[in-house]
């Protein structure tokens, strides 16, 4: 009988491997690492159009963490 897992790391947990594959990673590294950012900033726009298309407000409004205040 074989077992698997399903690894789903989050953003927080994979954003220093991009960061690590743009500062020292192969040609094809870097590309890669700039296209998962693109598609990760696509996923939290489309959030949060999704948020606002149900009348709620994005949910970047309704909790800021003390790290990421102004």
């Amino acid at each position: 009988m074989t077992s698997s897992a399903t690894l789903k790391p989050t953003w927080t947990e994979i954003l220093p491997t991009i960061i690590t594959a743009l500062e020292d990673g192969t040609p094809q590294g870097k590309q890669t690492a700039k296209e998962e950012l693109f598609r990760m900033a696509r996923a939290a726009d489309l959030a949060v159009e999704a948020k606002t298309v149900l009348g709620q407000e994005p949910l970047i409004a309704l909790y800021v963490p003390k790290d990421l205040e102004r």
